[in-house]
């Protein structure tokens, strides 16, 4: 066993440059880590040997290899001259520490060996940890049980033990980082991710050793702000370096978009022995540091010369920059020795396009997507082909139109459709179908905001005046974006065919409207909701013809139960875009308003107008709960079993689809999986329903009296019907998000934690017992 240490405060004299980071004790001695402020680290174990202390170098930072010896004899005079209080505490911490692991160890009414079993996670048994906190009032201890049973996904006991010593754990966690590790955990799975937020950030302040900088960086990244978690990642590989550290800060920095500390952290798990390169080049790629990954593949090239999968893999990073020579030659090569190569042939294919050799991309792309029928890069470059091509002169039909219908079909192919290059790619596509409606009708709005997005105004202002000028502009942009075809998209940082550099940049930052209200509105995870309604303003202002700030604005009205505000925008963008959300969110708010008939009639203007609902469109669960309220239960449960079969994680449908069977008398074996869907998909909201329905919580919805349990789901999740973000308004008045896999996400980041109950009631235990032998001595 190894235990955090607290640092005695005798310590604090020491000199700042033997002045430990932190300390743990194992039998063999006490180790303290070095930080230095300038950079590097030494780990050292320290132990009384006679009437001195001794000690030696267990780690050094490479940087520091030759000063091992020196650092260790710093320790040694640092401990001498603490005189007998350092030699005390040397014996008495790995005696506290053998008292432990003999079970000698008390906390109340616990006893030693229960306590050795809560700290070596030996305790499966969830009503066993239950009662065992029970018999305690150390919030370390309701905390240390409550990390165990979320890393065992125990929900239902996780939270009777928060709900129990939550306000003593929260009261004690300013001087204790594990309990306020615990209660980041706890609040973001209860869906109070704005609390846990600023949990987490009060958490990094106090990361001093890996372990705590493990737990900061986990919440983080279940937060979704890898940007935060990189900076406790990156701390800890300096720590303690391995291969897995730097590679998994290496991961993060990639989904933060840090190309440089991608770099850095690749470089340095490859000092250490990593062999991994497909996931470094992957990380680099996903980072924007590509000229990193370029070089990166011709070493492993370099050494595997006949390799096929690397030649395309350098083909198609050469492609992004429209190195076309040096692409094709690999391409060829490639298929030279594998004729089969779907991504060989869509490279060659990319770059016949490029060079304005249609027939002979069409050859290529055609052959690609035979081997490969939903290659997503092959069908992007068959429709730009297709588009480029000659049409072939036929009496019956307009020649231009049949292609424009021809590269349609590939562009919906093609799973980008909420990217700034299919939106392009769309927008000249429907140009060829139906000119006035792709640059003028309901649509437009997409690509004329990327447009202004990217080009200056003296550039756009005019080019949008025309229909010519703005065909024009949109070929001009696609071709500033190369050869990428598939994701992460980049684009030139030059202008023109061969740029002058190989500078790629991501165009993360160019989206659609819609990508950018999407990502507006899952801020809602960590930050106030006036703050993302704030933002929607932002965005209304800066695209004024856009309907998504408006809608978006409106669905989270509907969450919050405002169904009056969220009708009059909804009504609104209906009347001035006729857009498919503003029919799907004008018809659910009058539904929740009780105006049942009016929202089916805008529902039927809505496919008259679009020809059909799609499948997954959440039309079905809003209308299927307006049958259900009318009492009309056949209709009813054909929308709900059509809304729950395209998105299984819809919470609203499942739980109206239980409403209708239980009216309907199914059978008890009918409605059970039903019932299982709802648990598993939205047990805090099951909880906090049952809590409001009977008086007593569980993460089940009670199979004898189900109906006032779903009931009260519906009232709580107000007007919410999504299947990514679930929501619900909690006794407070607070709007609480809990995401799908919630609990899922957690479960991992309490994984993570396994060691943090040591580093609060392991290091609790260690101080009590390490003052007890000190005053016997």
């Amino acid at each position: 066993m190894r235990l955090p240490l607290p640092l005695p405060n005798w310590m604090g004299a020491w000199p700042p440059g033997v002045r430990p980071r932190c300390a743990h004790v194992t039998r063999a001695g006490v180790e303290l880590l070095l930080v230095r402020p300038e950079g590097g680290w030494a780990l050292v174990q320290c132990r009384r040997a006679g009437p001195r202390a001794e000690a030696r170098t267990l780690a050094i930072d490479p940087s520091l290899a030759e000063r091992a010896e020196l650092v260790a004899r710093a320790f040694e005079h640092a401990l001498g001259r603490s005189g007998s209080a350092a030699l005390g505490w040397l014996d008495a911490a790995p005696e506290a520490l053998a008292q432990i692991e003999r079970g000698e160890a008390q906390l109340g009414d616990l006893s030693g060996r229960e306590l050795l079993e809560l700290l070596d996670d030996g305790l499966d048994d969830p009503e066993l940890l239950v009662e065992l906190s029970a018999r305690s009032d150390s919030p370390l201890v309701a905390a240390a049980v409550v990390q165990r049973l979320v890393a065992r996904e125990q929900l239902s006991a996780a939270l009777t033990v928060w709900e129990r010593g939550s306000e003593a754990i929260v009261a004690a966690a300013e001087q204790t980082p594990s309990l306020l590790a615990c209660a980041t955990v706890m609040e973001s799975l209860r869906g109070d991710g704005v609390a846990a937020t600023a949990l987490a950030e009060r958490l990094g302040e106090r990361a001093s050793d890996p372990a705590l900088h493990e737990a900061v960086a986990a919440s983080w990244i279940a937060l979704r702000d890898p940007s935060a978690a990189a900076v406790h990642l990156r701390a800890r590989a300096q720590i303690e370096p391995s291969v897995g550290a730097w590679e998994y800060l290496m991961a993060t920095a990639a989904l933060a978009r840090d190309p440089d500390l991608v770099v850095e952290a690749a470089a340095r798990a490859r000092a250490l022995g990593a062999d991994d390169r497909a996931a470094h080049v992957r990380a680099m790629i996903q980072s924007g540091a590509f000229e990193a990954a370029e070089a990166t593949v011709r070493e492993q090239l370099d050494a595997e010369p006949e390799s096929s999968a690397l030649q395309v893999e350098l083909a198609s990073l050469l492609l992004r920059r429209v190195a076309l020579d040096e692409a094709d030659a690999l391409a060829k090569k490639a298929l030279s020795s594998t004729p089969e190569l779907a991504d060989a042939h869509a490279v060659r294919g990319g770059v016949a396009v490029l060079r304005s050799e249609a027939s002979a991309a069409r050859a290529h792309l055609d052959r690609a997507l035979e081997l490969e029928p939903e290659h997503p890069q092959a069908r992007l470059w068959r429709a730009e082909a297709i588009l480029k091509s000659e049409p072939e002169a036929d009496p019956s039909t307009d020649p231009h139109l049949r292609l424009g219908h021809l590269a349609n079909e590939d562009l919906f192919g093609a799973p980008f459709d909420d990217t700034a290059l299919w939106q392009i790619l769309f927008a000249l596509v429907r140009s060829r179908i139906d000119p006035a409606l792709a640059l003028h009708g309901p649509l437009a709005y997409f690509h004329r905001a990327l447009l202004r997005d990217l080009h200056p105004p003296e550039l756009h202002e005019p080019a949008l005046a025309t229909d010519a000028g703005t065909v024009e502009l949109l070929w001009q942009t696609l071709a500033r974006f190369g050869g990428s075809r598939s994701a992460p998209f980049s684009m030139l940082a030059s202008e023109g065919d061969e740029p002058s550099a190989p500078d790629l940049i991501l165009c993360e930052e160019l989206a659609s409207t819609q990508v950018q209200a999407t990502r507006c509105q899952h801020r809602l995870l960590t930050t106030p909701v006036e703050q993302v309604l704030a933002g929607f303003e932002v965005l209304a202002e800066r695209y004024p013809d856009s309907p998504h700030p408006h809608t978006y604005t409106a669905e989270i009205e509907l969450w919050r139960g405002n169904y009056q505000r969220a009708w009059e925008l909804t009504d609104a963008m209906w009347t001035r875009t006729g857009t498919r959300w503003s029919y799907i969110g004008s018809g659910a708010a009058l539904g929740l308003l009780g105006r049942h008939e009016q929202a089916l009639e805008r529902w039927r203007i809505g496919r008259e107008r679009f020809k059909t609902f799609l499948g997954h469109e959440a039309t079905y669960c809003h209308r299927g709960e307006v049958y259900r309220l009318m009492g009309r239960l056949d209709e009813a449960r054909a929308d709900l079993l059509q809304a729950t079969r395209a998105s299984e994680t819809r919470v609203g449908a499942w739980i109206n689809l239980a409403l209708v069977m239980l009216a309907d008398t199914d059978g008890e074996d009918a409605l059970a999986p039903v019932l299982d869907q709802i648990d598993g998909l939205a047990p805090v909201l099951v909880w906090e329903a049952s809590r409001a329905a009977a008086d007593t919580p569980a993460i089940r919805v009670d199979r004898r009296r189900p109906r006032p349990v779903l009931e009260r789901a519906l009232q709580l999740m107000r007007g919410n019907r999504s299947s990514v973000m679930h929501t619900f308004v909690d006794d407070r008045g607070r709007l609480r998000v809990t995401p799908d896999r919630h609990l899922e996400i957690w479960s991992r980041v309490a994984q993570r934690l396994r060691a943090l109950p040591e580093h609060g009631l392991g290091s609790a235990l260690l101080s009590d017992l390490i003052d007890a032998n000190q005053a016997r001595s």
